[in-house]
């Protein structure tokens, strides 16, 4: 019996020098999700001279853009935590707080008043979509034009030939 408790000792010694080795030393990995982004990637939108886009901290955009005209926050129920849509003159912000802040997971386009980085509003037709941004990708239809890029994607949704809806979303 002394003889086990030596062996498993010793190999539980090992195992715990494994770990002091170099390769053992690295931090937090760098895809590390619990820090707030800043800077836009994928698709991004401009709202008053502002740009920003989905998976940045809502604090950044909220800071620049001012108070909303509205704001509504519920249970969520496509991710832990809480959703909260912010409401602005032709724009809907979407954010859940799963991951220790808000994050903008979803921006709505409204209305005409407001476009896309490449000019396309509610109204365009699809080849002015197609124009802009070449062929959508194979998830697309007639009724959806779906561009993803960088972990988002830019949904054109249409009505006949008109875009209906734009929404910037994760994937």
């Amino acid at each position: 019996m002394k003889k086990l408790l030596t062996i498993l000792l010793s190999a539980l010694m090992v195992l715990s020098l494994c770990a002091c080795g170099e390769d053992a030393q690295t931090t937090e990995p760098s895809g590390n999700t619990n820090t707030p982004s800043t800077t836009p990637v994928g698709y991004t939108f401009t709202y008053n001279g502002y740009q920003f886009g989905v998976g940045m901290s809502v604090d950044a955009v909220l800071s620049k853009l001012g108070t909303p005209r509205d704001q509504y926050t519920s249970n969520s129920c496509a991710f832990g935590g809480e959703d909260t849509v912010y409401y602005y003159s032709s724009i809907q912000i979407s954010t859940n707080d799963e991951e220790g802040y808000e994050k903008i997971y979803s921006i709505y386009l409204e209305d005409d008043l407001v476009t896309t980085e490449k000019g396309i509003c509610i109204g365009n037709t699809a080849d002015q979509v197609k124009a802009a941004y070449g062929e959508p990708d194979a998830a697309s239809s007639d009724s959806c034009l779906i561009y993803a890029k960088d972990g988002m994607k830019l949904r054109f949704n249409m009505n006949g030939d008109k875009v209906s809806s734009i929404t910037y979303d994760t994937l």
